[in-house]
């Protein structure tokens, strides 16, 4: 109960600090000690909950605190650090509110970039790490799972929908997680259509296809069939349909023939009339250009 109400009024030290101009390093002391305490679980998962409530109500109030750097010998980063000492929590209240500092944190355009970048790729890392167990039939583990895998998606998706700097990356994330974890496509699918519709973006995957599938192609996961069922397409055959001419010119342009035409052939698709479609189209585009 104490650790929870030294939680509710830190944020409004903080606050003071600031309208009073006065240093913050004592603050971000507590911060520390409470991240060491974490490391060390040595407090529960209602007491780490509000935690991060209170670092995103921290940030709210000078974004710059996100990313502020103490005065001591070690140089620490106390409120990312807290951050990312909570990502691989196995709560889901506490993931819950991961989840909305994170899109806090992407949403606030005065935090430069370069921090960003770098949640961001410890965000990858940790969901590189993450170890989802499909075979076991222990409904604790199974519960465990629905909650990493969707708090997960989740999370990329809070991304997506407030950051498009990041867009991409955070779809190929959830692209990735997906096959490596063996995720169904259908879980998949709402946290994008949630995110879709909060943007008013119904066709954010078809807008990105072309960077998806590049890296698809160039990838550890060439050989394996696209989750076509992400894309508003009713079948395998209505995707390759649609989307064949794209599809090809991505493996075109790496100059591999044989396996452009193999492609073109496994779809059951007409290599020539493939080129003849993709060779018009960007005629036309380099005419408009010139």
């Amino acid at each position: 109960m104490v650790i929870r109400y030294i939680f509710d009024i830190l944020p409004y030290f903080f606050s003071y600090a600031l309208s009073h101009n006065y240093k913050i390093d004592n603050l971000m002391d507590i911060i520390m000690h409470f991240n060491k305490l974490q490391s060390e679980k040595k407090y529960g998962f209602i007491a780490h909950k509000e935690f991060i409530k209170c670092l995103t109500e921290i940030i709210y109030i000078n974004p710059s605190y996100f990313y502020y750097i103490t005065h001591n010998a070690l140089n620490q980063m106390p409120i990312i650090e807290g951050i990312l000492i909570s990502l691989n929590s196995s709560s889901f209240l506490v993931r819950i509110e991961i989840i909305k500092c994170i899109q806090n944190i992407y949403s606030i355009k005065t935090i430069p970039f370069k921090w960003k970048e770098m949640l961001f790729k410890q965000i990858e890392e940790s969901i590189d790490k993450l170890i989802i167990n499909n075979e076991s039939d222990d409904k604790v583990k199974i519960d465990k799972k629905e909650i990493i895998t969707r708090s997960t998606l989740l999370m990329l998706s809070a991304i997506i929908s407030t950051s498009g700097t990041f867009q991409c990356r955070a779809l190929l994330t959830m692209l990735r997680f997906s096959i490596d974890k063996k995720v169904d496509n259908q879980i998949i699918s709402k946290p994008i259509n949630i995110m879709a519709n909060q943007i008013d973006y119904s066709s954010i995957i078809e807008d990105n296809l072309s960077y998806l599938m590049t890296y698809w192609f160039n990838s550890k996961y060439s050989s394996q069939l696209f989750p076509w069922n992400l894309i508003q397409c009713k079948s395998e055959e209505e995707f390759y349909k649609i989307y064949s001419d794209s599809l090809t010119f991505i493996k075109f342009q790496n100059l591999e023939l044989s396996s452009t035409i193999s492609f073109c052939s496994s779809i059951k698709l007409s290599f020539e009339q493939i080129s003849e479609n993709i060779f018009s189209t960007n005629f036309i585009m380099v005419i408009v250009l010139y």
